[in-house]
């Protein structure tokens, strides 16, 4: 693995954590999780993702207009 342009040793799994200017291969880098990844329940397109967005933020702008 490069870091800041000078290699450096990295053993499978180890606690090493990337930075944007980390080079090398994906698999020797950790996989790390935290708490939220219990929060995803779907994998969407982009699309599928604005839609749905736009729909809710739709919906909350009618919600706050005076009746």
């Amino acid at each position: 693995m490069k870091l800041a342009g000078e290699q450096v040793s990295l053993h499978r799994f180890s606690s090493f954590v990337p930075t944007p200017d980390t080079d090398g291969q994906i698999d020797e880098l950790p996989f790390l999780a935290g708490q939220g990844v219990g929060l995803v329940h779907e994998v969407a397109s982009v699309a599928a993702i604005i839609e749905r967005m736009m729909t809710e933020a739709a919906s909350a702008l009618f919600a706050l207009q005076p009746r």
